[in-house]
């Protein structure tokens, strides 16, 4: 190089190749993304599976699910008005006991309901003594019949004979569940007074056995 002569700029130099990035990068990028996103939204979902809804929303589906699976069944039978309102006079009754197990402080959940079998509630605890087991036994049928009354009393009101037959099924639903044989209400009132009074429905209960004919496979099952 001469100095004070003019020399042309030589070529630019190249930038550095980047790095490569390999799948291990990519793999490691999404993960600390999906970390971040776990720890921003962590006590949001911390709280949303923690909720007890969830819980009460699977017990309410299997117990709605049950009534209708319990209509369907009886309208084969009786039809579809019928069967709604046998569903109904169901539920009625086992409410009453749900209600009275409830005001004595008892865990009971709430009505489960088998086709051709009926419905029951299922206490989670024991009554505190005879009486109040007695008196949540008594009161399905108490609200039970009351409920019957008042179909009743509409059908003749109205003239409509469906709803005095709906009443009919209903006092003999009720009058039935008072038999002071287990596991109907009238065996666990008579157990919580003398369990010897169980013979006692035993005997009416062969004789309800012999009026149908030894026909009815649903009450032999009990």
């Amino acid at each position: 190089q001469v100095e004070g002569e003019y020399q042309p700029p030589g070529p630019a130099p190249r930038p550095a190749p980047a790095p490569r990035k390999g799948w291990r990068n990519g793999v490691g990028g999404a993960a600390v993304a999906a970390a971040l996103i776990a720890a921003k939204f962590k006590t949001i979902l911390a709280v949303l599976f923690s909720l007890k809804w969830l819980l009460i929303g699977s017990k309410l589906l299997l117990s709605f699910g049950s009534i209708f699976a319990s209509i369907w069944f009886y309208a084969l039978y009786f039809g579809w008005k019928l069967g709604v309102a046998f569903v109904l006079l169901l539920l009625v009754h086992e409410m009453g006991h749900w209600g009275v197990l409830r005001g004595f402080g008892v865990d009971v959940s709430l009505p489960y309901f088998i086709p051709g079998l009926g419905a029951f509630v299922a206490q989670k605890e024991l009554t505190a003594n005879n009486v109040q087991d007695a008196s949540s036994a008594l009161a399905g049928p108490a609200v039970g019949i009351a409920a019957s009354g008042i179909c009743q009393a509409y059908g003749i009101a109205t003239g409509n004979p469906f709803w005095i037959v709906a009443a009919h099924i209903g006092y003999l639903l009720n009058l039935f569940n008072l038999i002071p044989v287990l596991p109907l209400d009238g065996g666990r009132v008579a157990g919580s007074i003398d369990p010897r009074l169980w013979m006692f429905g035993l005997v009416l209960f062969v004789a309800y056995l012999l009026f149908t004919g030894l026909n009815n496979p649903i009450a032999w099952l009990f």
